[in-house]
């Protein structure tokens, strides 16, 4: 968005089972490649035969999307979760060896436990020694464990404010009592975009499309002017996330800063404030970035201002559908949504502690206008399209 900043994130991921423990350990830049943590346990298996094999991984802070790989076994995914320990079962016929398993997580902050469990199936009763064993039928395999939903967050605002779900013919321009085309971010403010309304339209499907070319041009939209949001409730989007390096998708909001009509962001940030709801790199899939820029006493975040960042790796790929990106205002705190589950929360004592007393008094409780835009290339890298890209918004809504 305006500016952005580097940070470093601590990577723990521990594993642990009786006499075998691995640690893996990693620190990692604001917006460098993410790194994957594996997590690794063995166990000797003494006497060859049939066993089962059960592995159970718990996420200790976050949900989690994780990879399973066993030793001869095709890799296989479960979510991880704080709340229930999530478990993978096999059927193996084992010679006398060691069996290996590892659990691969795409998000470096997220913190998980493994256990590896084998159990030879029971036995019932004895034959002699003269009459032939009975030949058992394969038993078949356990049913697959069923996957682990992530809790839903409890929304306090539920009364419907504003919306728009983008209806019209296709080709026509969004709602102008709604939208404008203004502004010129770019993302991160090191690659403007050469904002155009032509690039932004009405599909007939009941989408906003917002069209980057490879020419550099693309569209900014908000709602200044017409509709602000607030002080506090929950503003959310439904967004398709276009794929392509060097793009950035962001969905966020500007504070109106007491002007009339609201400032753009240029003129009061950043004392305005900045909530940054979603921002997402078309280069990273499974990544969103959650931010606040306004006021700090920080030296080294007075360029550009942000005061607060969370970057959520290893959700769902982010380009494949429609997925629900919000945040929950309320005067004491921030909590970014994705499909209805909270991945990051700021308290306001946490933001003033880190940024000083001035960091949420004038600034976050006042009325915030709405910003779509999507960006040709970003702070990471530039964009080099060959074809248009295009972010889909099926609709946009306020709950105070």
């Amino acid at each position: 968005m305006i500016a952005r900043r580097t940070r470093a994130v601590a990577v723990v991921a521990t594993a642990l089972l009786a006499c075998s423990t691995g640690l893996a350990a990693a620190s990692q830049k604001r917006h460098a490649t993410p790194r994957s943590v594996t997590t690794s346990v063995s166990r000797a298996v003494t006497t060859p035969g049939t066993y089962l094999v059960v592995v159970t991984v718990r996420a200790i802070k976050h949900p989690e999307v994780v990879s399973v790989y066993l030793a001869g076994q095709s890799p296989r995914k479960l979510h991880a979760h704080p709340h229930a320990a999530a478990k993978l079962r096999y059927r193996l016929n084992l010679t006398s060896t060691k069996l290996a398993v590892r659990a691969v997580s795409g998000a470096p902050a997220v913190h998980l436990t493994m256990r590896l469990t084998l159990k030879k199936p029971a036995t019932t009763g004895t034959t002699a020694a003269t009459t032939p064993p009975p030949v058992a039928a394969p038993a078949p395999p356990p049913p697959a464990p069923a996957p682990v939903t992530p809790p839903q967050v409890t929304n306090p605002y539920t009364t419907l404010k504003w919306s728009d779900d983008f209806s019209g013919a296709a080709g026509s321009p969004p709602d102008p009592t709604k939208w404008t085309a203004a502004g010129n971010s770019g993302c991160g403010g090191s690659t403007p975009t050469s904002n155009s309304a032509a690039n932004a339209t009405l599909d007939g499907s009941g989408h906003l499309v917002i069209t980057g070319n490879p020419d550099g041009s693309s569209a900014q939209l908000d709602t200044a002017g017409s509709f602000s949001a607030g002080p506090y409730g929950s503003v959310q989007a439904s967004i398709e996330l276009p794929v392509g390096a060097g793009l950035c998708s962001a969905f966020w909001m500007v504070g109106d800063g007491g002007a009339n009509p609201p400032s753009q962001p240029a003129s009061c940030w950043p004392k305005c404030g900045e909530v940054d709801i979603l921002e997402a790199l078309g280069q990273l899939p499974n990544v969103a970035i959650f931010t606040l820029h306004g006021p700090t006493n920080v030296p080294s975040q007075q360029s550009n201002f942000q005061q607060y960042e969370y970057d959520q790796y290893g959700l769902p790929d982010l380009t494949a559908g429609f997925h629900t990106y919000g945040v929950i205002w309320t005067p004491d705190s921030f909590t970014w949504t994705v499909d209805g589950v909270a991945y990051a929360t700021e308290t306001r004592a946490a933001l003033e502690a880190a940024n000083g007393p001035a960091a949420w008094a004038g600034v976050y409780d006042q009325p915030f206008h709405i910003i779509l835009d999507l960006a040709v290339g970003n702070w990471q890298e530039p964009a080099n399209l060959t074809a248009p890209a295009k972010l889909l918004v099926d609709w946009v809504r306020v709950y105070q």
